[in-house]
Formats: C-alpha cells, structure tokens, sequence
C-alpha cells in the first residue's frame, strides 16, 4: 500500500492517517461495495458466542465455502492500523474463526456496512505534547466462559496512537476486579510508551509529568490508589494486579 494513500496532510501542522482506500478494496472484495450503510460497528443487540456456530451439517458444509477467516484477517488489519472504533468487534468475531456460524457472518458483513458509512474517518493528529489514556473493562461478558475483556487506548497529538484488547485469562468475580486488570494492562502500556518516548528523545516535553490514566469504575480507581484494599476481598491482589498500584 502506498503511503500517500493513508498519511494525509491537514492543514500547516496536522497529519492524518486514513485507510479510505484500503476499505473501498475490501469491500470490492467481498461483493459489499453497493451495500446499504449502517451507523454501528454491530447490530443492536447482538451477543455472539458459540450457540451462533453452525447447528447442522447442512449450515456446516455452506459456512466452509465462506471467506470467514479471509474478511477476518483484513480487519484486524484494519482496527490495528487505523480504525480503533472497530477493533472489540473484530475481537469478537476473530475468537469464533475455527467454526463460525451463519450469526458470525452477518455481523462480519455488518462490520463492513459500518466502514461503507465511515469510510472517511481519519486520525487526526496536532502538534499536542500530552500522553494519556483511557482504560474500560466489560464484566463477564463472554457468553462462553464469562472472561472480561479488557480495553485500553492511548492518546498523543490530539488522537489515538495505540490501542488492544484483550480476553482476560481468570474469571473476574466482580466488575472492580475486572476493571482493576484492565487498569494494570493499561499501566504497562504506560510505561512502554513512556521509555521509548524517552528513547526517542522526548522524554524532558512528553513525559516529565506522571501519565494520566482515566477510568470510569471508582471501586477499582481506589485499589489503585491505596494497595491495603488489595488485602480485602475485592481482588485476589497478586502482583499482576498490582502493577497499576506500584505505579500509582
């Protein structure tokens, strides 16, 4: 891909990174380049899991002939480049890839009516010297094994730099438990982006102040605060949980 085709020039001193082109391609692809738009990356409502894979060897045979995995893969392409607004969802579907569903391709193709609405979306970035991030975690929300996800997304220049999900490896057994991994795995990203900004030279400008991390659940916000709650009930309190607190 030719990089002309994704970084943009906006206005004296702002870029922007946009992948408009790669989706005309994808579309094209996938036979959805005259399909009806729609403004959610879902459908309303929707709760995928394994009871949407294939009931019948019928619906088994027809999902085989389906570039499932193909139209998976150029998304997570993607949500990790440019598009962090679609990147849960495309979480979702890629854990269904061995045996998706009839259920699993709608929303795939749902996906790519969104990205026919948003198709001009773009990163926007501006000469603004703060880093900070934001964390989220859902509780229980895997309908399979009732994991929470985990969520977190950094900010430089006015817009996204960096951004992950992530399938949380224990049962969380309460959503303050939940959100507190989440503000662990946000830490540590903290702290790469801080060592090789200092790397790179920006250490004295970007990072001589604490970075900010906002969360929107109190319950967890104050075990990062204070590790004594750690001793309680609310977390098991090992180190992986704590790092966001040695951090604090």
């Amino acid at each position: 891909m030719q990089v002309n085709k994704v970084i943009g020039k906006d206005g004296d001193y702002g870029y922007t990174l946009s992948q408009s082109y790669y989706i005309d391609t994808i579309l094209d692809e996938f036979n959805m380049a005259d399909c009806q738009p729609a403004t959610t990356v879902f459908a309303i409502g929707v709760i995928l899991g394994s009871l949407n894979a294939a009931k019948s060897s019928f619906e088994a045979d027809n999902m085989a002939e389906v570039p499932y995995r193909a139209l998976i893969g150029r998304l997570s392409w993607l949500a990790q480049c440019t598009r962090p607004d679609i990147a849960f969802q495309v979480n979702v579907l890629a854990r269904y890839s061995i045996a998706p569903g009839r259920a699993h391709w709608t929303q795939a193709k749902h996906v790519l009516r969104y990205l026919k609405h948003t198709r001009d979306v773009v990163l926007q970035y501006q000469p603004i010297e703060q880093l900070y991030g934001y964390s989220d975690s859902d509780y229980a929300a895997d309908p399979d094994c009732r994991h929470s996800t985990n969520g977190y997304c950094f900010f430089l220049g006015g817009s996204a730099i960096t951004w992950a999900l992530r399938l949380q490896k224990v049962v969380a057994s309460s959503t303050t438990e939940a959100e507190y991994y989440g503000l662990g795995d946000a830490s540590k990203e903290a702290v790469w982006l801080r060592e090789l900004l200092k790397e790179l030279g920006f250490g004295d400008r970007l990072i001589a102040d604490a970075t900010v991390i906002f969360g929107d659940n109190q319950g967890s916000l104050a075990l990062a605060k204070n590790p004594a709650y750690c001793q309680g009930h609310a977390v098991d309190g090992d180190r992986r949980t704590r790092f966001g607190t040695v951090l604090t």
